[in-house]
């Protein structure tokens, strides 16, 4: 039995059959690892699960998985502090978690940065901050962190005029109460959704709100992570022990 845990950490069971009881899966656990992405609507990346493919698929994720990880820990200090600022842009953040491999698993890797997030300064914060677009306005650039930052926002780009309009006023006057700017998850969120979070975020007071952004913050990285880990490595073949990359 392979557990599997969405977005909200929230657990559920796959079967040998690779069969999702409910929607999609953010990562999986296996053997106590973390493993982003393994089973979504019982597929994965190289194909559908067949009945009684579940633990083959779930070993042959996590050793994907495992060879990123290994590709991470094994980047030159300067790539990996380059592949860190694109998840975070705290100088802090990045120098301790570049500083701390190699990671065993990746669970580790995300303990570690959520300690280290946790443990952030508010100017560290602010730093961080300093590297996100409004919500609403297109990230320029060619960087990793920029086109990120566009797919994040996706949503956000294709609202109406009226919608659009009303979350650039909320930017406004978000940034004009606390100094910096409005952050928030956009992955997953309309906007819609976004709107009426930042329009709600205005009745708080400096210190509930520098909560709210330390926990939006800390979920942006943890996505983040998973698309720094993804393609790095070499990555198992199907019914082989070997590796392709």
């Amino acid at each position: 039995m392979v557990h599997v845990m969405s977005e909200n950490t929230a657990t559920r069971d796959v079967g040998a059959n690779g069969a999702v009881v409910d929607g999609a899966v953010d990562s999986a656990v296996v053997d106590g690892a973390v493993v982003h992405g393994a089973v979504v609507h019982g597929t994965v990346a190289d194909g559908p699960v067949a009945a009684g493919d579940g633990p083959m698929v779930g070993e042959m994720a996590l050793r994907a998985r495992m060879a990123e990880l290994a590709g991470f820990n094994e980047l030159p200090a300067d790539r990996a502090v380059e592949a860190l600022t694109a998840c975070c842009a705290s100088r802090r953040w990045v120098c301790a978690l570049a500083d701390a491999r190699p990671y065993p698993t990746v669970a580790d890797l995300y303990h570690a940065a959520a300690e280290r997030l946790r443990l952030l300064a508010w100017p560290d914060l602010l730093e961080a901050l300093a590297a996100h677009p409004r919500i609403g306005e297109r990230a320029k650039g060619e960087s990793r962190e920029a086109a990120w930052s566009r797919a994040e926002q996706s949503a956000a780009g294709d609202a109406d005029a009226r919608t659009a309009a009303a979350l650039a006023d909320a930017n406004a006057a978000y940034e004009e109460k606390f100094g910096h700017v409005f952050l928030i998850r956009a992955t997953g969120r309309t906007a819609s959704e976004m709107l009426a979070e930042a329009l709600a975020r205005l009745g708080h007071d400096a210190l509930a709100e520098q909560a709210v952004v330390r926990r939006e913050l800390g979920q942006i990285v943890r996505l983040r992570l998973d698309r720094m880990l993804d393609g790095l490595g070499t990555k198992p073949t199907a019914g082989s022990g070997g590796t392709a990359r």
